[in-house]
């Protein structure tokens, strides 16, 4: 965690996938600076603080110097062989002089964007990936009614909160154990409102709630098989195949049509 290869991860993932739309910064790229965090941190205004990107610079000066590296990376000023960890001695002058002039600053938390850039780029690209859609656990916060359905709806997000930022040190079959408290929150749900068995829960609202969904999610349903007949089936899954329930994101999409029904059969009516 305290290399120039998190650090740079982080920036991925923080400022709007600087890594991602700067092809030209690889993972091989990371691993080669390979400097210790707390020197590459003096070199250039950028911190990590609680998992986040902090900066001693403006967001417009920041992205400058951000996007200087980038094109130094590109132009091959830096590799394994010329200037290997010379991040700052490879800078125009004017973005070494900004780094000076900001490095007694306080940092503050880093909002860059670098989307623009990409959109703009000329240069020749492959044919672009199928836009993946990032799911969110049930489609998002749910306000349920008061009662063991909201209390076990409520476990499931701490436990998907408690998941997320530990998913490289956890065990790939960790998102099982989500899939099996979704059956569990569907039992309880299907319980209270009178359901003998959860098939018939699941089937008399699934339409509906399938209804509620924008077209990205349900293609994400679609192509993770969660159907109307299959719903069931895979929450049973969850209980008898560890391994095979394991799929986040199927696992994600389960929850977002459940979220829906859920919001159908259990949601908070204001008073």
């Amino acid at each position: 965690l305290f290399f120039s290869i998190s650090f740079l991860l982080l920036i991925k993932l923080k400022l709007s996938f600087f890594i991602g739309s700067s092809e030209h910064i690889t993972l091989r790229f990371c691993k080669f600076i390979s400097l210790p965090f707390e020197l590459l941190s003096r070199l250039i205004g950028f911190s990590i603080k609680i998992s986040s990107v902090y900066s001693t610079h403006s967001d417009a000066q920041g992205y400058q110097i951000l996007n200087d590296l980038t094109k130094k990376v590109l132009s091959k000023k830096i590799t394994t062989r010329k200037n290997r960890g010379k991040v700052y001695e490879i800078l125009n002058p004017n973005n070494q002089k900004l780094i000076n002039t900001n490095r007694k600053k306080r940092s503050t938390l880093a909002k860059i964007s670098f989307r623009e850039e990409k959109s703009n780029e000329s240069t020749k690209k492959q044919t672009p990936r199928t836009r993946k859609t990032t799911a969110d656990l049930f489609g998002g916060k749910l306000f349920l009614e008061l009662g063991e359905t909201s209390n076990i709806y409520r476990d499931i997000v701490d436990l998907y909160n408690f998941y997320s930022p530990r998913k490289d040190s956890l065990s790939d079959s960790f998102p099982a154990l989500i899939r099996m408290a979704l059956r569990l929150l569907t039992e309880a749900a299907s319980s209270d409102k009178q359901f003998r068995k959860i098939d018939t829960y699941v089937s008399k609202h699934f339409d509906e709630a399938k209804k509620c969904l924008s077209q990205d999610i349900k293609t994400l349903l679609s192509n993770q098989n969660v159907t109307k007949k299959s719903m069931v089936q895979l929450l049973h899954t969850g209980a008898h195949n560890y391994t095979s329930s394991s799929n986040l994101e199927q696992t994600l999409a389960i929850s977002i049509i459940l979220g829906a029904i859920l919001s159908i059969t259990h949601g908070k009516i204001d008073s």
